[in-house]
């Protein structure tokens, strides 16, 4: 699969474990959110999933070439 990093979130003052702003992050203000590397923003599950999937595809089509 692909590798991410967890961070959790409080949802009571909606700060992240490192102390950042998880509505700054995350405008709709609820988890799960995946901020992938090019900063492109996912909070929907099908959203991360779709990605994942063509993550995975890529990385088959360079095993491949």
């Amino acid at each position: 699969g692909i590798g991410f990093t967890a961070e959790k979130v409080n949802p009571k003052d909606k700060t992240t474990a490192s102390g950042a702003d998880y509505n700054a992050i995350n405008p709709k203000g609820y988890v799960p959110a995946l901020v992938m590397d090019n900063g492109e923003l996912l909070t929907e599950v099908a959203k991360a999933r779709d990605s994942e999937l063509a993550g995975r595809a890529k990385s088959l089509l360079q095993q491949l070439a």
